[in-house]
C-alpha cells in the first residue's frame, strides 16, 4: 500500500493503527520533527508477549476510560481473558492477581476483584484460564487466583462449582501446585460460624481442599502414592498445633481434645 501497489482505504489501516497505537500519517509525513512512535500498547500485541511490564502498561492506557484493562475490549470484541486463553499469557493472569487482586469466588463462580463487584469471566473460560496454570505449574498464582479457604466460610457444592474431580487430578499431577496446598491459616470462629460470637477465638486450619484432594489420590493410590504420604505426613506434623487450638477455644471446658503419641 506504501508503494502505490494497493489502494492504501482507510477500512485496511485504520484496525492497523488501531491493534499496533501509531498513526499511518505519522509514518508518510516528510516532516522531520514528527517522529513515529510505536508503542507495544494494544490488547493482542500485549497478551502475545505475555510481559508483566506490558499489561502494566496496557493498563494504564486503559485507565482514562471508565472501565479498567478488565473490561477493555479491542476492536474485534474480545477482551483480555480472551486472549490470555488464545495466547497462553501466564503473566496476564499474574498482572491481574497481583495488581486488581483478582480472585474466583465459589459461590458466584467467577472471578472478583477487590475494589469491584462485578462479575468477569464465566463458564469453561474460567477452566481454560486454570489450565494456563497448570501448563506453568505456577502454585503461588493458582492458589491465590482459585483461594480454597472460602469453601470454608461459603456453602459449597462440588459438582458445579470450581473444585471438583478433574480439578483435583490435575492438582495431583502437578508439584509446584499441589506443595502450595500443604498450607494452613488462621480464622477466627465467629467468621467460619457465619457471625456467631465465640469471643473472638480463632481457628487454625489447614487447607480445605487437601481432604478432598486425598480421597482423589486414593482412587488411584499407586499413581499417587507420594502424594498420599505427603498429605498424611503434613497432617500428623500439623496434628498437635491444630488440637492445641481446640483445646484453647474450648468454651465448656470439657477437654475433649487430646493428644495421644500412639496415633501418630
Amino acid at each position: 500500500m506504501l508503494n502505490g501497489e494497493r489502494e492504501l482505504n482507510s477500512k485496511y489501516y485504520i484496525p492497523l493503527e488501531r491493534i499496533f497505537d501509531i498513526r499511518i500519517a505519522d509514518l508518510l509525513t516528510d516532516d522531520s520533527n514528527i517522529k513515529p512512535f510505536y508503542r507495544s500498547r494494544g490488547l493482542r500485541y500485549t497478551e502475545a508477549t505475555s510481559s508483566y511490564e506490558e499489561f502494566a502498561n496496557l493498563a494504564a492506557d486503559t485507565s482514562y476510560s471508565d472501565h479498567s484493562v478488565i473490561f477493555y475490549t479491542d476492536e474485534y470484541s474480545k477482551g483480555i481473558f480472551d486472549y490470555i486463553i488464545e495466547f497462553r499469557a501466564t503473566n496476564g493472569i499474574k498482572y491481574l492477581v497481583n495488581e486488581f487482586a483478582l480472585r474466583y469466588e465459589c459461590v458466584r463462580t467467577s472471578f472478583f476483584s477487590a475494589d469491584n463487584t462485578n462479575c468477569y469471566c464465566y463458564g469453561e473460560n474460567i477452566d481454560k484460564i486454570a489450565d494456563v496454570l497448570f501448563e506453568v505449574d505456577d502454585g503461588k498464582t493458582f492458589t491465590k487466583l482459585f483461594y480454597a479457604y472460602d469453601t470454608l466460610t461459603n456453602y459449597y457444592d462440588e459438582q458445579r462449582q470450581f473444585y471438583g474431580k478433574e480439578v483435583f487430578k490435575k492438582i495431583l499431577d502437578s508439584t509446584d501446585i499441589f506443595n502450595t496446598y500443604l498450607t494452613k491459616a488462621t480464622y477466627s470462629l465467629s467468621e467460619i460460624n457465619h457471625g456467631l460470637q465465640n469471643d473472638n477465638h480463632s481457628g487454625v486450619f489447614i487447607n480445605p481442599i487437601l481432604n478432598k484432594l486425598l480421597e482423589s489420590a486414593f482412587d488411584d493410590p499407586k499413581n499417587y502414592a507420594k502424594k498420599i504420604i505427603a498429605i498424611l505426613n503434613y497432617g500428623i506434623e500439623n496434628k498437635p498445633e491444630v488440637i492445641a487450638t481446640a483445646i484453647e477455644n474450648d468454651e465448656f471446658g470439657i477437654e475433649s481434645f487430646t493428644i495421644k503419641e500412639t496415633e501418630a
